[in-house]
This record gives C-alpha cells, sequence and structure tokens, in this order.
C-alpha cells in the first residue's frame, strides 16, 4: 500500500514528515486526490512545527516538504490555490527558522556524523541522497542532520527539481578550495570515506 493509500487523517496523525518525502520525491506529479490529502496533511504538520518551542529539524523538514509539493503541482487553474497556500506555509516555517536560529545561544554539541557531512560539503556541492547512501543512514535521519547544520549555518540545502544539494556556504566554501589548493596530501578524510578521490 502506498502513502497515499490511506485516509488525509491518518497520513496527518501516524506518518512523519519524513515518510511523507520519500513519497513525494518518487512522484513526477501529484494528482487531484493527492493534492487534497497532502494539503491536510501540511495543514496539520504545519501547525504541528510552529507551535514546537524549539524543534529547528523539523520546521526545515516540513519546510522542504511544502517547497517539494510546489515543485509536483500541476499547473492548472484549480491546483494553484495549493500551490499558493503551501508557499504561505513556508513562508511562514522560514519565519520560525529564523526566530530559532535568533533564539540559539547554546554551544551545538558536535553531532556524529558532522565531521563525514562537511568533508564531503567542502568538496563542492552533492545530492542529500548521495549522503544517505554514503552515510547509510535513513533519509530521515539525514534530513534531520542536515537541518540542524543548516540551522548552525555550517551548511546550505537547495533545491534543484525533485533533489536536495548540500554545500557550505559561500565563504567557507571558498576557504575550503584554497585550502585544497594549498595541500599536497593524497586525499582527505571524507575522499577516503566516500570512496571518492580527485585526481593529482
Amino acid at each position: 500500500m502506498g502513502w497515499f493509500d490511506r485516509h488525509p487523517e491518518d497520513l496527518a496523525e501516524q506518518s512523519e514528515p519524513a515518510e511523507a518525502l520519500e513519497a513525494l520525491r518518487g512522484l513526477d506529479e501529484l494528482t487531484a486526490p493527492q493534492l487534497v490529502a497532502l494539503d491536510v496533511y501540511l495543514n496539520q504538520w504545519v501547525m504541528v512545527v510552529l507551535l514546537r518551542p524549539k524543534d529547528r529539524e523539523g520546521v526545515l523538514e516540513v519546510q522542504e516538504l511544502c517547497e517539494l509539493a510546489q515543485d509536483l503541482t500541476p499547473n492548472t487553474t484549480e491546483a494553484q490555490a495549493f500551490r499558493t497556500r503551501w508557499k504561505a506555509f513556508g513562508d511562514l516555517l522560514e519565519g520560525k527558522r529564523h526566530a530559532l536560529q535568533v533564539e540559539a545561544v547554546e554551544v551545538p554539541v558536535k553531532l556524529l556524523h558532522e565531521d563525514a557531512i562537511l568533508e564531503r560539503a567542502s568538496e563542492g556541492p552533492c545530492k542529500q541522497s548521495e549522503l544517505v547512501a554514503a552515510l547509510k543512514l535513513s533519509a530521515g535521519r539525514v534530513s534531520q542532520l542536515l537541518g540542524t547544520l543548516e540551522a548552525q549555518g555550517k551548511i546550505v540545502r537547495q533545491r534543484k527539481g525533485k533533489d536536495s544539494w548540500v554545500s557550505l556556504p559561500a565563504a567557507e566554501a571558498r576557504g575550503a578550495r584554497a585550502a585544497e589548493a594549498a595541500s599536497t596530501g593524497p586525499g582527505s578524510v571524507a575522499n577516503t570515506f566516500f570512496g571518492l578521490r580527485r585526481a593529482a
């Protein structure tokens, strides 16, 4: 049974955003019933994460879901209302994300897999799905890790079509490229970890 085969209210109550993201990534375009089901789901989950006091990861995950939903919305008059509402949801979540970032004054604890993710991102933009495969973690767990790192300003995520791309912020990326150019070693820890090597 597919994700959309359940009643919309059951989806909202029983399914996590990571599951919804996984279901949407397998689609080319949302059908009319899927638009309705996803609208019920987003109405529920946007409110859930907005009301949670410090759920940065949840905000980022649902924000990504809203963006993907907009990308998959067909260009029909009937579907435009959904796209408009989901864009408004995304704007609300962006405001919440900024507020949480300002409030985050605690010293962050280094995350498990953080070094590997940052090392890979220092090599240039990579797909989020590539990190899922390399780290051997679930898509939802990687999304949470990336959400935390993005909230801390350590990475940037951008959507291109159906894929999320991960990179370092512009200043850090320039520094990483300069350090790589100055290095004469055979390869970084990340190259070894991900099985990647640049040609000398």
